[in-house]
């Protein structure tokens, strides 16, 4: 097995999550950060040494931008999207929005310095277009193809549309991190509420963003201040300083009054991450279009109840049984289901309980390796398949 490492930031390196591979790291980790695989002009000396790492490999897993290599190894390849990659990496639309408009006022056509910005913006277009082809090549000859369940986020259903992935080849898996293990409820005498997700929100303010990037946490924040008003429970909350909307965030906090029940947090590891579902007593996800992140489903992992835009019918579909999440997409259902909550300590054990049940039923790691290696075939039996990239952040802490 060869494991390719392009980010330099902790969070998306082995460390972060598995202690015991670390620096220096066994030889089947190659560590090439940084890479950035799409940057122009290209950084062709490591782009050939990820080729090389990967080039006695029999078969591939591929996500982020290492579904861009897959046309210079040919291999049979494993397409583990989890986003990004295929809802605006292998979308034509995003070389003009990365390159700007070609809009300009009649004066500047007439300075040398437009002329030298205009080329160089057509040259990374040109390069982006290729990218950007590269990566749907490697989707649409993937032997198997991983995204969330169809009919949950129609732009991502165009694009796998487009590149011929039928229900044979697209798959639907979900990794809780099961190393994590249940945990008694705490004790707290405040109650304590996390919120996984980061938080971005404004649709405007980070144009192109796939869809499972906005979280809706301007629909969490009016809840909260709605159960703040309407009840006398003392409550915590918890928020990471994570997003694009970090200011916005701060300003509807205090327009709702929640300014004395706030507690920012800093990014963390993933055993810091653990304390925080140790100790909630409720952790919250996103409330936008989409799906649960893994947060979310490690949270279920640690046996706490999750309040999220749960997508129950998609998922009841999917996997045969809609996880046990408390199901909310607008700010009187975030109250609702915390009023709930707050008022039944029996009732939060229960729903954490069932919420460990339903991840070892349906979200271990293992399930979905099977599945991976079931659309490899004879391709994965005489060296285990590569992972490029696939450490991606899985918790508030991401991007």
């Amino acid at each position: 097995m060869v494991f390719v490492i392009d980010s330099p930031h902790r969070i998306n390196r082995p460390e972060s999550r598995y202690k015991d591979i670390t620096l220096p790291y066994p030889s089947w980790v190659v560590d090439c950060s940084p890479l950035d695989l799409w940057q122009y002009p290209p950084d062709l000396l490591k782009i050939e040494k990820v080729v090389k790492a990967l080039s006695d490999c029999d078969a591939l897993v591929l996500n982020e931008f290492g579904l861009s290599l897959w046309g210079a190894l040919k291999k049979p390849a494993f397409a583990l999207l989890t986003g990004t990659d295929v809802e605006v990496l292998a979308d034509f639309r995003y070389a003009d929005f990365a390159t700007g408009g070609w809009a300009a006022p009649v004066g500047l056509l007439k300075k040398i310095r437009f002329w030298k910005q205009r080329r160089s913006q057509r040259e990374l277009k040109v390069h982006l277009l290729h990218k950007i082809g590269e990566q749907r090549d490697a989707i649409r000859h993937a032997v198997g193809v991983h995204y969330f369940p169809a009919g949950m986020l129609p732009n991502a259903d165009r694009i796998l549309t487009e590149l011929e992935v039928d229900r044979d080849r697209r798959v639907f898996f979900f990794p809780a991190e099961m190393r994590y293990a249940y945990a008694a409820y705490p004790e707290n005498r405040t109650l304590r509420l996390f919120n996984v997700a980061r938080i971005t929100w404004r649709k405007s303010s980070v144009p192109f963003l796939c869809e499972l990037d906005y979280k809706g946490t301007d629909v969490l924040i009016r809840g909260l201040g709605l159960f703040v008003r309407e009840s006398r429970i003392p409550i915590e909350i918890r928020l990471v300083k994570k997003g694009a909307d970090l200011e916005m965030t701060r300003q509807l906090i205090d327009e709702e009054g929640l300014v004395p029940y706030v507690t920012w947090l800093e990014e963390m590891d993933h055993s810091k991450l653990y304390d925080e579902y140790k100790n909630a007593d409720v952790v919250t996800d996103h409330f936008g279009q989409g799906s649960i992140g893994m947060g979310a489903l490690d949270a279920l992992a640690v046996g706490r109840p999750v309040i999220a835009n749960g997508s129950p019918a998609v998922f009841r579909k999917a996997l045969g049984e809609e996880p046990p999440i408390c199901h909310a997409i607008t700010a009187e259902d975030v109250r609702n289901q915390l009023l709930k909550l707050a008022t039944n300590r029996a009732l939060r054990e229960s729903i954490g309980k069932q919420s460990r049940l339903y991840v070892e039923k349906y979200c271990n790691p293992v399930l979905g390796a099977k599945i991976i290696l079931e659309k490899l075939g004879p391709h994965a039996e005489s060296q285990a398949a590569i992972t490029l990239h696939a450490l991606k952040p899985r918790v508030s802490t991401e991007k």
